[in-house]
């Protein structure tokens, strides 16, 4: 009889995960310093469990399943980044924008959220109806209000680092590029 999800194999799933990690840029902001801060989390993949899993995980329409993946199994960045923080932080979130469409109305508060913030975490990337069979896209630039977001959180100032959830390569703005550090996360 097989056994499957037991914690020797959640382990290795977290371990394979880990080194699946991509840093792309550095500026010297990471590992960050811990001082009390106060640390946006910005973007629609922020705290997306299915965008993060990817076109293969339950719930996600690839599979023949009806099942929907559990959420209490899945730890979203934003939910790392609450758990990690060091005494004395404050995690605060906003999605900022739609992927799936040209959705903006949560822009003003995003840009607000990181005027206010030490430091924004943007988390940018795919939804889950532009990855996998048959669900392609005509462009690999960051879709639905993304662009507007990452416009909207540099012209703040404050220092971003930047992280994609996605599953295919990406054409990104020329201001992510400039992020403090930016980070490839594949789902």
């Amino acid at each position: 009889q097989a056994v499957m999800a037991c914690p020797a194999h959640r382990q290795t799933n977290l371990e394979i995960a880990r080194q699946s990690l991509v840093l792309l840029r550095n500026e010297g902001i990471l590992p960050l310093a811990p001082a009390p801060r106060k640390l946006a989390v910005i973007g629609p993949n922020a705290d997306d469990p299915l965008s993060q899993l990817g076109d293969w995980s339950l719930g996600s329409g690839q599979c023949n399943l009806q099942n929907s993946h559990p959420r209490q199994s899945t730890t979203t960045i934003l939910d790392g980044l609450k758990a990690m923080a060091p005494a004395g932080w404050t995690v605060t979130h906003a999605p900022g924008c739609a992927i799936e469409h040209e959705g903006q109305d949560g822009l003003p508060a995003a840009a607000r959220l990181a005027a206010e913030s030490d430091l924004v975490v943007l988390v940018l990337g795919d939804s889950l109806p532009f990855i996998g069979e048959t669900h392609s896209t005509a462009t690999l630039e960051l879709q639905g209000g993304q662009k507007a977001l990452v416009e909207a959180v540099f012209a703040t100032g404050k220092p971003v680092i930047g992280v994609l959830v996605n599953s295919k390569p990406l054409v990104l703005p020329a201001k992510l590029l400039g992020s403090a550090a930016l980070l490839e996360l594949f789902n």
